[in-house]
């Protein structure tokens, strides 16, 4: 809101501002908490029916966000300003007590106080859970109704759709859920305003088609648990998102005629590999493509270069060496085109095929067992299987 608003986190700028704004802070907070009508308004509890959690929040100790990043290269206020202050002791980033925070490395891109202590500098705390609330510092003069109407906007596009883009890469064809990464919902809570909320995972790629049925196995919530909060998916993605981190959105192994097969299924024979990216990709720079049948996944190599930013084509024989079964695909490597930095990770064992080099076609075979022997016999009238 702040960035939006053209402002910041607050700083301690000077003495004058540190005397007119803490006590002013303070007092509001708590004021905020004097009637039961404040609370409601500001956690959509019921007090007069949850009184306890009501009686819980006015005894609690909040924390709020100011302007200053502690890191493991010291303490700065995100201006970069370093006001001077006549007792440094007392005011500003500069107090002795941030000097266990600085030792700890912490970097949340905020520091935290205690709104009830009486001086900020002497209560700041190293905590790693999110202020509860945050002040800030806007330029020019804007009315509730402004800063409500702002907040809505940002809110409508940063929470409601806060985990859009993404990408989930599970390798769908392990039958253990577990292998997976997995999405575990809260627990309601009937005494706020959470119990009738959901959690939004819409807008997210979870693979070329991956159906919500088999994203849902990697789910729990309110569908398998009616104490959890229900995760909505809808609408999933169906193109992966080009602003995310590279990574292989698709693989398609074809035969010598550039043709799918259903079944995923080779023998001693020539294939044709697609790779398809999310995001346009340098292509001065080859990916490593290969397949085996366990770690490191790298007994053959895959040949092959660009054909446009985003695709990658290669071709390889399967050999009749290679073990009969299924065979995981490894690709790493490939470089983002407008970054070299971000480079694609250990992409192993999310695609597969099977390999069988060895067994028999036939429309009638018929097997008789003897003692120490069987027979084997057919009629063939599949001649292109014959010739």
């Amino acid at each position: 809101l702040a960035r939006a608003l053209g402002g910041h986190l607050y700083v301690q700028s000077s003495e004058d501002e540190v005397n007119d704004v803490e006590p002013w802070a303070s007092q509001f907070y708590n004021e905020s908490l004097a009637s039961n009508a404040k609370i409601a308004e500001a956690t959509g509890i019921d007090c007069d029916t949850y009184t306890s959690a009501c009686d819980a929040i006015r005894d609690q100790s909040y924390y709020v966000a100011i302007g200053g990043i502690v890191s493991p290269e010291g303490v700065s206020w995100v201006t970069n300003e370093e006001p001077n202050f006549a007792n440094d002791s007392i005011y500003g980033l500069k107090d002795s007590n941030l000097e266990q925070l600085t030792n700890r490395g912490r970097s949340f891109g905020y520091t935290v106080f205690n709104i009830n202590c009486g001086r900020f500098a002497y209560c700041l705390n190293d905590y790693n859970a999110g202020a509860k609330i945050s002040l800030i510092e806007i330029p020019g003069v804007l009315s509730k109704e402004q800063l409500e109407a702002s907040l809505a906007e940002i809110g409508q596009v940063n929470l409601a759709g806060s985990f859009v883009d993404n990408a989930i890469l599970n390798q769908w064809h392990d039958p253990n859920i577990y292998h997976w990464m997995r999405f575990l919902a809260p627990n309601t809570d009937s005494a706020s305003k959470f119990f009738n909320e959901s959690i939004d995972l819409s807008g997210v790629f979870w693979g070329t088609g991956v159906s919500e049925e088999l994203i849902r196995k990697g789910v729990s919530d309110y569908e398998s648990d009616f104490n959890k909060m229900p995760i909505s998916l809808a609408p999933i993605l169906d193109a992966p998102p080009a602003n995310a981190y590279p990574f292989v959105a698709d693989l398609k192994i074809l035969d010598a005629d550039s043709n799918e097969r259903a079944d995923q299924r080779f023998s001693s024979e020539q294939t044709v590999w697609r790779v398809t990216f999310n995001r346009d990709m340098n292509q001065e720079v080859q990916p490593f493509v290969t397949f085996g049948p366990d770690e490191p996944y790298t007994d053959f190599i895959v040949p092959g270069d660009w054909v446009d930013a985003r695709t990658w084509e290669g071709s390889v024989t399967i050999s009749p060496v290679a073990t009969d079964g299924y065979q995981y695909v490894r690709v790493a490597g490939a470089v983002a085109e407008d970054d070299p930095w971000l480079v694609t990770g250990d992409d192993k064992r999310r695609f597969r095929f099977e390999v069988i080099t060895s067994g028999t076609e036939s429309l009638n075979l018929q097997a008789s067992g003897g003692e120490g022997y069987v027979d084997l016999s057919w009629n063939q009238d599949d001649y292109d299987t014959l010739l």
